[in-house]
């Protein structure tokens, strides 16, 4: 599970990215808010190092995370 922190992120153009690290096809997350401010995504990915990008419009307009998905 990925969360996500911020503030009007649906009215603010939020776009959310994953791929695998190293390659640049990239793929849609979708992220479902839970709580006001909060988002949540369910990253479905094989095991490895993944990349996780969210796009908004202004202030702060990017924010990418390094992932490593483990199998359980």
């Amino acid at each position: 599970m990925i969360e996500l922190l911020g503030h009007d992120l649906l009215r603010r153009n939020l776009r959310t990215f994953r791929w695998r690290s190293g390659r640049t096809d990239k793929q849609p997350v979708v992220f479902r808010q839970y709580e006001p401010d909060r988002y949540r995504a369910e990253l479905e990915a094989t095991p490895g190092r993944w990349v996780v990008e969210a796009l908004v419009d202004r202030p702060k307009g990017r924010d990418r995370r390094d992932v490593t998905v483990v199998a359980v």
